[in-house]
């Protein structure tokens, strides 16, 4: 392969590369179409090695302005002598994002990747050690080290994603521990100490997800999902007042209604379609628990656009407004209320239970991906929580 070729299949990779990583939290992917780029993206990873070019790409200075590059050769070096130790610690000295590292990290094979790991967690190096913490964690592999130090250790991002670890792995023989960073003094660590103890089946900890949703520093879709799907309507209900009491944005308090999924709320939902700032995030709510589907002759599928938090900053979100059927909700919600149960959780029209689920984590968008995997983790805390951003052929 000349070394022309090389740079046109690493150009062809690094676009590729950048769309995959949105797509794999995007309302417009499914697992389907995540499959069909991963395996485009394989056969490159496949060719590049085949190049001598590559140990001089991979040596070059890590390009901020063109980063994806730098990530696709991590996975590519991986089937070639290079040194992904000192690769990925050189270009995290050339502030590489110990995220897009990760990535790169998890979609390589575990096999290959393991002793690099150990080499990442053994340099006594926050950053590195970091990285192959979350690498473990994507890969849903036990990390073999002492955990325990880690849960422990004086590094709030340590402990916080040694506590995450426990909870995605279902790793029940490190509950006490993780139960203990419930008081912990940092914010983070008390939130994903909280998440992975919702994991395992105790639900001590919901009280400190759902008083996060507050705090605009945590991932408050996270603390919502986990903690509003261990509520019956009483309780939901009772929290939800206390959020409203608290001023948080309205978005957010509808999103918990999204999550509780009980059809009680619907009316209250399509009276809220019917205001301009409430509008997407009601009309996304409706159809989620519901299962309605919206659509529009120029933006095909609302429900992605309606999912965007930024959906009203957007310069044609009036005309977006316009096109939702001002009272179709209402409507269609008198023609189909009999298909529903008050008493049950409802999530894209299905009840929520395991087979429902399961189909929805096969068939849905990632989004919707996701959340059931979250779902059926909380309903059986035995098990690892489903990596929806694996490699799509590694989730088939």
């Amino acid at each position: 392969m000349d070394s022309t070729l090389f740079r046109q299949i690493l150009d062809e990779a690094s676009f590729l590369w950048f769309q995959r990583n949105h797509a794999a939290d995007s309302e417009y992917f499914n697992l389907d179409s995540l499959v069909q780029i991963d395996r485009r993206l394989a056969g490159l990873f496949r060719l590049l090695p085949s190049s001598p070019d590559i140990v001089d790409a991979a040596n070059e200075k890590f390009d901020p302005e063109d980063p994806d590059k730098f990530y696709c050769l991590v996975i590519a070096a991986a089937n070639t002598e290079i040194d992904l130790f000192q690769l990925i610690k050189k270009a995290i000295q050339e502030h590489a994002a110990e995220e897009d590292i990760i990535n790169s990290l998890s979609w390589i094979d575990y096999s290959i990747v393991e002793p690099v790991l150990h080499q990442l967690y053994n340099s006594n190096q926050i950053q590195l050690q970091y990285i192959a913490l979350e690498t473990w964690r994507l890969h849903r592999i036990k990390p073999q080290i002492d955990l325990i130090t880690a849960i422990n250790s004086t590094n709030a991002k340590i402990s916080a994603t040694a506590v995450r670890v426990v909870g995605e792995l279902a790793l029940e023989e490190f509950h006490k521990q993780t139960e203990d960073k419930l008081a912990d003094k940092d914010l983070t660590i008390r939130f994903w100490a909280s998440y992975s103890c919702a994991l395992l089946g105790d639900i001590k900890g919901v009280s400190n997800l759902i008083e996060s949703i507050i705090n605009i520093e945590q991932p408050y879709e996270t603390a919502i999902n986990t903690g509003f799907a261990t509520l019956n309507v009483e309780q939901a209900t009772s929290w939800i007042n206390h959020l409203t009491a608290s001023d948080i944005s309205p978005h957010k308090i509808i999103k918990c209604f999204e999550i509780l999924g009980s059809t009680k709320f619907i009316p209250w939902l399509a009276s809220l379609t019917q205001n301009g700032s409430t509008a997407p995030f009601a009309s996304h709510a409706f159809c989620t628990i519901t299962g309605m589907s919206l659509f529009s002759e120029d933006h095909g599928d609302l429900l992605p656009i309606l999912a965007d938090s930024e959906a009203i900053a957007s310069d044609d979100y009036l005309g977006l407004w316009e096109q939702l059927p001002q009272s179709g909700f209402n409507d269609w919600w008198g023609d189909n209320k009999d298909e529903f149960q008050s008493d049950k959780r409802y999530f894209s029209g299905k009840e929520v239970n395991q087979d429902n689920l399961e189909f929805i984590w096969l068939k849905g968008n990632q989004k919707q991906r996701e959340r059931a995997a979250l779902e059926l983790a909380l309903a059986k805390p035995s098990s690892t929580l489903f990596e929806h951003k694996a490699p799509g052929f590694r989730q088939c």
